[in-house]
């Protein structure tokens, strides 16, 4: 249960991490 929870966490971080950056180089 707290592997899987953990890796959707790591999952979820690096999809979210090139969004920030893309949405950041626009601004």
């Amino acid at each position: 249960m707290k592997l899987a929870l953990l890796l959707a966490t790591l999952i979820q971080s690096v999809v979210m991490n090139p969004l920030m950056h893309q949405r950041e180089r626009h601004l």
